[in-house]
Parts: structure tokens; C-alpha cells; sequence
């Protein structure tokens, strides 16, 4: 493939185009009920499958994915984020340095976005590894703030719904976004913090171009079979949705190698324009290719609501 010229603010491409990855991925039920994960206390989850993947990099895709075709896009994206202030213990600097950075990611998604006329961040997650074993990646312990290995899609229309209604009320949610004719959804945008993420990076599962997306027009049957909602008691939302392994004639998986803190994963994670299942399919994987001494991974993910003009 043709070698894109870098910006100054994205690290260079590496000189492989792919690298080999372990993946993980839903394996049912310890007691065939209804998948559940009780944040920090129990779970009925089996151990999840591994699966070594190819996993592409986005510096050598061409041409680039691009966030309204390919529903992911990585970019160039400088921030004031700190770490530092992240981890603070003065809450008003840790609530300030969060407002700022809700305000960098709603400017960036829109400026990604044709059509959309607005952007409004409404929950984060601060993730960190708690060390460099494999083992550190299963159980429910500190489950919210680790890296999460199982691939999953985060939201579904009725989770969604209820990020709508609990940010904007109501009232303002039926009137401006969920009348007829409306579009809407979320956007996540993900980004290491404080070190380049050499360790367990994100990556994407994209449906192959010629493959049909799940959306309201595919068999229910079909969006069974690869996905499964998974009930989450305590947390901020009722369930995400778990994926079954998947297959690499219908799906490429990527990744962006090295990627820096000033440059970001933006991805769908609901669109109600395509279906009650929509969002990318996403998780951190174990990089075979890892040197022994790279840092832990940290980082920290935005979702962000956005509507589009009508």
C-alpha cells in the first residue's frame, strides 16, 4: 500500500502494515441464565475465547477510514488533557479538567461529523492497567477501570435512549432529537493518557465493505449470533452488548500502532439511523508484538451525543 504522509501532530507509521494480536471475545454462561456481570462483586460468565487476530493498522489504510463512511476514523487531535489532574485528589481540578475536556471532544466529533449541528459529551471512563499479566484482564474486580479485553459494543437504541433522556430531560429529548425524521446517536472518542499505548491498544472490528452491516433491515437471527446483551446491576447503564467470535472473512480488525496522546480513536457506538445494534465492535488485545518494557496502558474514552440537521 502507498504510505500516507504523516501529520506533525500523529506519530509516523510503523513499518508493517499489520501486526498479530490476542482477542477476546463472549463464551456463554456458567449456568445458561442471562448473562450478568455485577461490577467488583460476581459474574455468570464463562472464561471468555481467545483468538489470535491479524490486526490492521490505520496509518496504512488508503484511503483513510473516515468517521461517516467507515464509522471510525483516527486523528490528529492535540489536548490539554493531563493525567496528573485526572488522578488529582482537589475535585474541583479534576471536575474542570473533565468540563475542558468534554468541551475538546463535542468541537472535535463535530468538526468530523457533515450534518451535525450538535455535540454534547455525557460520561467518560479513566482506564488503567493494573499490570503487565494477561491475568490482570479477567475477573470483575475494578472491572469499569481497567482495559476491557471482551469485545463489545457499548450501547444498543434502548441504552442509548436512556443517555439521551437522562442528559438533555425528556421534554427536550422527544421535542429536538427523537421526533420522526430525526437522527441521532453516539459517538465514542478514545485516546491514550500520559504515555503512547504500546500496551493492549484498542482495536476495531470493521465489517468488510462488501458484507451487509447488522442494522433494523438483517435478520434478527444473524444480530443473535454474534451479539448478546449483557446485564451490568449497579452500573451507569442496565446492559452492553457482549460479542461472540468473529469472523475475519466478514470483518478486518484495526488498530492505530504507537498511538500517542495527542491523537485520537473516533468511532460510532449508536446510530439510530442504522439499526438497534450500530455501533463498532471494540476491545483492547494483547499485541504479540509488545516490547517487555512498554509502559501499562492508560487512557480515557468520551461518549458523545450528536444530532444531525434534519
Amino acid at each position: 500500500m502507498t504510505q500516507q504522509p504523516s501529520s506533525p501532530t500523529m506519530a509516523p507509521p510503523t513499518t508493517q502494515n499489520t501486526t498479530t494480536a490476542t482477542a477476546y471475545f463472549f463464551n456463554g454462561t456458567t449456568d445458561g441464565g442471562s448473562p450478568s456481570i455485577t461490577f467488583n462483586k460476581t459474574s455468570n460468565l464463562l472464561p471468555r475465547i481467545s483468538k489470535t487476530i491479524t490486526v490492521h493498522d490505520f496509518r496504512h489504510r488508503c484511503p483513510p477510514a473516515r468517521l461517516p463512511t467507515t464509522k471510525c476514523e483516527l486523528v490528529p487531535a492535540p489536548t490539554n488533557l493531563r493525567e496528573a489532574n485526572l488522578k488529582s485528589p482537589n475535585e474541583p481540578l479534576k471536575q474542570s479538567t473533565l468540563d475542558s475536556y468534554y468541551t475538546e471532544c463535542e468541537v472535535l466529533v463535530q468538526s468530523r461529523l457533515p450534518g451535525c449541528v450538535r455535540a454534547l459529551a455525557f460520561h467518560h471512563r479513566h482506564r488503567e492497567q493494573a499490570g503487565p499479566s494477561s491475568e490482570d484482564l479477567h475477573g470483575v474486580q475494578s472491572f469499569a477501570n481497567k482495559p476491557v479485553a471482551t469485545f463489545h459494543v457499548d450501547n444498543d437504541s434502548s441504552t442509548a435512549e436512556r443517555h439521551l433522556r437522562r442528559k438533555v430531560g425528556d421534554s427536550l429529548a422527544e421535542e429536538e432529537w427523537l421526533g420522526k425524521g430525526k437522527r441521532w446517536g453516539i459517538v465514542n472518542v478514545w485516546r491514550p493518557v500520559g504515555d503512547i499505548a504500546y500496551r493492549l491498544p484498542l482495536a476495531l472490528a470493521v465489517q468488510d465493505e462488501a458484507t451487509p452491516s447488522f442494522s433494523s433491515s438483517s435478520p434478527a437471527e444473524e444480530v443473535e449470533k454474534t451479539m448478546v446483551r449483557i446485564k451490568t446491576p449497579q452500573n451507569y447503564k442496565t446492559h452492553f452488548i457482549g460479542v461472540r467470535p468473529l469472523s475475519e472473512q466478514k470483518y478486518k480488525f484495526w488498530y492505530a500502532s504507537d498511538m500517542t496522546p495527542d491523537e485520537a480513536l473516533i468511532f460510532m457506538d449508536y446510530d439510530s439511523a442504522t439499526g438497534e445494534i450500530s455501533g463498532v465492535a471494540h476491545g483492547a488485545v494483547e499485541d504479540h508484538n509488545t516490547p517487555d518494557d512498554a509502559p501499562l496502558r492508560r487512557s480515557i474514552e468520551v461518549r458523545v451525543l450528536v444530532l444531525y440537521e434534519d
